[in-house]
């Protein structure tokens, strides 16, 4: 079902935007090469001599060239060939301005902070150029650690910054830096500036000039945990690659640079990229250092949040326990790790991969009989945790001891933990009551003592799990629905559960959406139920390209940065509890709220039934709501009578004969149904919505601008209703000059760059790189409407819309575009008639059907879809 339209693209873990670099740097396996417009211009085996500035590099690029070669050698600690490279630039007056900054990059590095400020000083009196001016203040700045002036940020947003001219790529660098700070100091308009930072990074990831950035970690310091915690993770790994890259070339190597860049890919989802991170640190640290155990324990901890606990294992059996650190952390919850902790780490791998059985005998091992420690006590928890699957009553027992013993000792922590999971073995032995008790009790053991270790949704999810399971009498819909919509900010990682909070696979996050679903199913509360599947589907159906770069990743990057927090490196603590993690929480749930919330309250207002299907735990759940008379409907198929006769029969007698008009939910089998309506019931006006959510848009008084894209076929066409453009504005490169508009996609020509949705490009005169335009399309560039038809995708019909059609519509819906309308072929003559039609106002539901109904009795077929339930 739809796991298959989300998962292919998951094939594509990565694309490399340029084959070969135009500029920067190109490793081999003996020596690296610099390369500047395409051409090579150091070999890093040659000795650079006084005389060795290449003659081809023009003087637009010279900067470019000074700064690459310098950080080369300053990172080398290469005090000669620096000097050497210095003198080469003197017997050029015009770069008098560039050898000082050289310098003072230099002394920046070897700590003579004063003589830098000195130097600094002395560029900003007398610098004309208004870049490195700035660039001057800017390092300033951030050697007495404080953000740049009100003065200086104006000057760089005032700054020009143009490809062809000297020193493109630190002009862009300090236009990111300003945007940063924007956002974290003196933001009023959180979400316009969030959307500005995209725009702003959008270069980087377009420009050849911009793939590397020099001396990064200077202009911007800790650039990368910034923009991690700002929520762009994705971004994040992008410049810590920059960083370990210029290291890797130097021959340096600070593991500390390369963990970063692993827990960035694990926040942006790349746990493969994350794990070949680590073994390539793993690969550089000797048997004999004490950092060797902690590396193996990330590894480890990565491979089990991949699932592949054989992996894991394979990992613990490398670490050196006679060489153990007393600071060592717990990569699953960072809290200190014992050698015994450690060993009951592997156990777990051990269950995992091999049995139970071995399990508990590695566990028996670790601790004395009558030893009564704390961590003796973890120790018997961790087996009562693991026979609990096969002999409940035993672990029931075992946690009772266990409980016991840690209230006579005062071990809060313990006595927390056992309550819990003699809670949830209560359920398995169906002592619901106690189970009950258990959980209730559980709320008041630890207070303040340990706020880290407790978890609130365990308690109350282990809480519903016994009341429902035990048939308890009352409503808890309120209970699953404060669970589940506390999941949209924080979903329950099921290993981080397993290894911290003892939970028994039965009860994980996903056992919990079945228990919320059948309650839901049982109670016959149709309205929850969906809103429960609504939200499965939002959580589930994430892929890796399009939703793990731009604003987009925000609430899984959001979600992520909390249950991988054992894994945080130490020195990005400074930004996990600050303004950096209150604003991407706030922008999580901004953008939660636009494209993800549930109203409820929009059924009451409808006018035209509703049909919306989801699958669900190997079954399709089928609900129709209807409001006047008042009545929900629903039909559970199994996964395998999907598109039978008798599913679309039963589909098909939802709708009343009578009825003219009803509203699909967009999502693959909702794609399905509006075919097999289309096809039974020709006379039916549909329409499919995208969100449960109800708009805030204010109402459209007059009709919308239309604008379509210029090509070879009608740049010379005038129409008074149609205005056209360049692929620039559709791009959001450049700015419309109205606000509310149709935007006409009359792209004749498109391919697919590399064979996923966001390579795409569409040809006209020039053309429209997806690339650029899902950074860049914010408030001033997203249309109101849009109009496309079946040139815009290869093999994209009426009747077949495919899987690149569907990744389209969702990304303009989440962006904030309300209606989009597919015909099949926009023809140039008839293209004002047609833009005449759809810029209408449309401000209801009478509205959208009347447009629908024009085109129609016009001998005309539309695919029509609004953003919202109407």
């Amino acid at each position: 079902m739809f796991k298959f339209f989300f998962l292919i693209v998951n094939l594509f873990l990565s694309l490399k935007a340029f084959s070969s670099p135009s500029f920067g740097w190109e490793q081999y396996s003996t020596s690296s090469y610099l390369y500047i417009n395409g051409s090579s211009v150091f070999d890093s085996r040659e000795k650079f001599k006084t005389n060795s500035i290449p003659s081809k590099i023009s003087s637009e690029n010279i900067s470019s060239y000074a700064f690459y070669i310098a950080e080369y050698f300053i990172l080398r600690n290469d005090k000669d060939s620096f000097s050497n490279l210095i003198l080469a630039l003197k017997q050029d007056k015009s770069n008098e301005s560039l050898v000082q900054i050289l310098i003072v990059l230099q002394k920046i590095e070897l700590e003579q902070e004063q003589d830098a400020l000195l130097r600094l000083d002395e560029i900003i009196s007398k610098e004309e150029n208004s870049i490195l001016s700035t660039f001057a203040k800017t390092l300033k700045s951030n050697l007495k650690k404080k953000s740049i002036n009100d003065e200086t940020k104006e000057s760089i947003k005032n700054l020009s910054c143009q490809k062809l001219k000297p020193y493109f790529q630190i002009c862009k660098i300090l236009k990111l830096k300003v945007q940063m700070e924007t956002l974290v100091d003196n933001s009023d308009y959180l979400h316009r500036d969030y959307l500005n930072l995209d725009r702003v990074l959008a270069p980087f990831f377009e420009e050849a000039e911009l793939q590397q950035i020099y001396f990064l970690d200077k202009i911007i310091p800790d650039i990368s945990p910034k923009l991690a915690h700002f929520g762009f993770a994705y971004e994040a790994s992008f410049f810590q690659k920059n960083i370990s890259n210029s290291h890797r070339i130097a021959g340096i190597m600070f593991p500390s640079v390369y963990e970063k860049l692993a827990y960035y890919q694990m926040l942006s989802d790349d746990l493969l990229a994350a794990e070949e991170t680590m073994n390539f640190v793993l690969k550089k640290t000797p048997s004999s250092n004490s950092n060797r155990n902690s590396i193996l324990l990330k590894l480890a901890a990565i491979s089990s949040f991949r699932k592949d606990h054989k992996q894991a294992l394979n990992y613990y059996s490398e670490l050196n326990f006679k060489n153990w650190n007393p600071e060592e952390r717990n990569p699953f919850f960072q809290d200190s790790l014992s050698p015994n902790q450690a060993r009951e780490l592997i156990a777990i791998a051990i269950w995992k991969t091999k049995s139970a059985i071995q399990a508990v005998k590695a566990l028996n091992q670790l601790h004395p009989e009558k030893s009564q420690t704390e961590e003796n006590l973890f120790i018997r928890l961790r087996i009562a945790q693991i026979i609990m699957s096969e002999k409940p009553e035993v672990a029931e027992k075992m946690t009772e001891d266990i409980l016991y013993i840690a209230q006579s000792n005062n071990f809060k922590r313990v006595e927390y933990a056992a309550t819990e999971l003699n809670g949830y073995c209560n359920i398995l032995t169906k002592k619901y009551r106690k189970s009950t008790v258990q959980f209730t009790k559980s709320y008041g053991i630890l207070g303040d003592s340990d706020p880290v270790f407790s978890s609130e949704w365990m308690r109350n999810s282990g809480t519903l799990f016994a009341r429902i399971m035990g048939g308890e009498r009352g409503n808890h819909s309120t209970g699953l629905k404060y669970l589940l919509n506390a999941m949209k900010l924080e979903e329950p990682n099921d290993e981080v559960l397993m290894v911290k909070n003892y939970i028994d696979s039965r009860f994980d996050a996903d056992s919990f959406y079945k228990l919320s679903v059948n309650y839901f199913v049982n109670s016959k509360n149709y309205a929850n139920l969906l809103e429960t599947l609504y939200s499965y589907q939002r959580m589930k159906s994430k892929t890796i390209g399009l939703y793990n770069k731009t604003i987009l990743q925000i609430p899984d990057v959001n979600r992520r940065i909390k249950y991988y927090r054992g894994l945080r490196p130490v020195s990005d603590n400074l930004y996990y509890k600050n303004d950096y993690s209150r604003i991407r929480e706030q922008e999580a749930i901004k953008l939660i709220n636009d494209s993800d919330k549930f109203e409820l309250g929009n059924f009451k207002e409808t006018t035209e039934p509703v049909l919306a299907g989801f699958s669900f735990n190997e079954k399709i759940y089928y609900i129709h709501y209807e409001n006047k008379p008042l009545k929900w409907n629903l039909h559970i198929f199994n996964s395998i009578d999907y598109r039978t006769s008798s599913y679309y029969e039963k589909i098909l007698s939802f709708v009343n004969e009578k009825s003219t008009q009803i509203q699909i939910f967009l999502n693959p089998i909702g794609l399905d149904s509006y075919l097999a309506f289309k096809k039974y019931n020709p006379n039916l006006q549909i329409r499919m919505f995208y969100s449960f959510t109800k708009g805030n848009h204010k109402k459209q008084e007059s009709n919308l601008n239309s604008v379509a894209i210029a090509n070879d076929s009608n740049s010379e066409q005038l129409a008074n209703e149609v205005n056209f453009f360049g692929t620039e504005f559709f791009e959001g490169i450049k700015f419309f000059p109205s606000d509310e508009r149709l935007h006409i996609w009359n792209v004749k020509n498109s391919y697919n760059r590399e064979s996923i949705f966001e390579g795409y490009e569409w040809r006209t005169s020039s053309s429209i790189i997806f690339q650029k335009l899902m950074r860049r399309m914010d408030l001033r560039t997203t249309p109101s409407s849009i109009l496309i038809d079946g040139n815009l995708f290869s093999r994209l019909a009426i009747d077949n819309p495919v899987i690149d059609f569907y990744f389209y519509v969702d990304f303009f819906f989440r962006k904030g575009t309300r209606n989009i309308f597919l015909i099949e072929r926009i023809e140039s003559d008839k293209i004002t008639e047609q833009a005449v039609i759809l810029s209408k106002p449309i401000n209801s539901s009478e509205d959208f059907y009347k447009t629908i109904a024009i085109f129609k009795n016009s001998g005309k077929s539309i695919f029509a879809l609004s953003k919202e339930m109407k």
